[in-house]
């Protein structure tokens, strides 16, 4: 495709502006209303590879499901003869691995910003039964307000309403190896929305360090060995400046078994949006074995008041704030829980205790002050009495 060339009611007025391993992206203008439009278009050496094809066809089913500020919207799609083409909303942006390589600024308020929304994003496709499988940086894109818009949905994985897999290539490696998951690269599990989770906590670890994972790594094979069994390097190891919460954070959503990363991403989003906002994070585990369950009040970081939830053994929990309080049902496993302390809370109460305890020293002296007057009274009293006696 080139300058000048027309597909339906578009016009191609720039050069290609992205491309990827079956298609490029070309900057086009609604003939009509004169919008500006991105259209990707599959590669000519593959239009006429029906799997190639399949993936365009499946990426534009897929954003047709999705209608959300931080996921790319599609606008049109044809399939013919001459190839198969994506309209979709121009963003005037640039991939997020880019915007990192001149970013200067608090890399933890970005991180904050810019992961945020991509699990907003991620969790509206979530609720819909679709998982991305290829978060990076690349399929992220910024513009100039730090807004995000995910893109390449192409070899998402869809589900249906039956939780059977609907759409996906059987045997075929799917993912870019630096940000795969373990079980993306093991080939043994079913991947679910908790690859997105995994790869989005790679994205995290590296707006907050500044380094891409495995860096050192030069080939695929030594890349997808450290993913499958070397723990990232904590944040704080890498730039000792940054919040310690960041490296439990980073931990929890690359945990190399999927069952304890964040269950879903609303949950993760919490923990990263929360991140350095007061308090401590701490952990503590329920006694098996007892059947009444237990009521735990937990602290809301929002606003530090208290509310109350039940707790049954034998159950995995996460510390929440609303619904999403559950985790997983008849978990194996000691439940484990994590509460957002609030530390003004507790120095309020720590100074109320201190002043109670004072106040009852106080008085304690001053009674006893009192007790001794009287016993001196009394005993003068007495010796009153013996002088008359005598």
């Amino acid at each position: 495709m080139k300058v000048g060339d027309k597909i339906l009611k578009y016009e191609i007025i720039s050069s290609s502006i992205g491309d990827g391993g079956t298609g490029k992206v070309f900057q086009a203008k609604d003939l009509a209303t004169g919008k500006i439009v991105a259209i990707k278009a599959i590669l000519p050496h593959l239009s006429s590879n029906q799997k190639a094809r399949d993936r365009f066809d499946q990426e534009a089913e897929v954003l047709s499901r999705i209608e959300h500020p931080n996921v790319v919207k599609l606008i049109n799609y044809e399939s013919n003869e001459n190839g198969v083409f994506l309209i979709l909303e121009y963003v005037e942006g640039v991939p997020l691995d880019k915007y990192l390589k001149g970013f200067k600024g608090d890399r933890e308020e970005l991180a904050k910003k810019i992961v945020g929304q991509v699990l907003e994003g991620l969790s509206a496709a979530h609720m819909k039964g679709i998982y991305h499988r290829d978060i990076k940086p690349g399929n992220i894109l910024v513009d100039h307000d730090e807004q995000v818009k995910i893109i390449d949905f192409g070899i998402a994985k869809m589900i249906d309403t039956d939780q059977n897999l609907a759409k996906t290539y059987v045997n075929e490696s799917v993912g870019t190896p630096r940000y795969m998951s373990p079980e993306q690269v093991s080939g043994l599990d079913v991947l679910d929305h908790r690859t997105d989770i995994y790869s989005t906590g790679i994205v995290l670890h590296e707006i907050l360090t500044g380094q891409i994972p495995y860096e050192k790594e030069t080939h695929e094979f030594q890349v997808k060995q450290k993913i499958v069994s070397e723990e990232l390097a904590r944040p704080t190891y890498l730039h000792p400046s940054l919040d310690k919460r960041w490296d439990d954070i980073v931990k929890k959503a690359t945990e190399k078994d999927k069952k304890n990363r964040y269950p879903k991403a609303s949950v993760f989003r919490k923990y990263v949006i929360d991140a350095t906002v007061g308090g401590e994070t701490f952990s503590f585990k329920l006694e098996k074995g007892n059947q009444h369950g237990y009521y735990i009040k937990l602290v809301e970081p929002a606003n530090s008041k208290y509310k109350e939830y039940k707790v049954i053994p034998n159950t995995e929990y996460a510390i929440q704030v609303d619904e999403d309080l559950l985790i997983d049902k008849a978990s194996s496993n000691t439940p484990t829980m994590s509460i957002k302390r609030n530390s003004k809370l507790e120095l309020f109460i720590l100074f109320a205790i201190m002043l109670t305890l004072s106040v009852a020293v106080v008085w304690f002296i001053v009674a006893n002050q009192n007790l001794q007057n009287d016993i001196i009274e009394l005993n003068k009293e007495l010796d009153y009495y013996r002088s008359l006696s005598t």
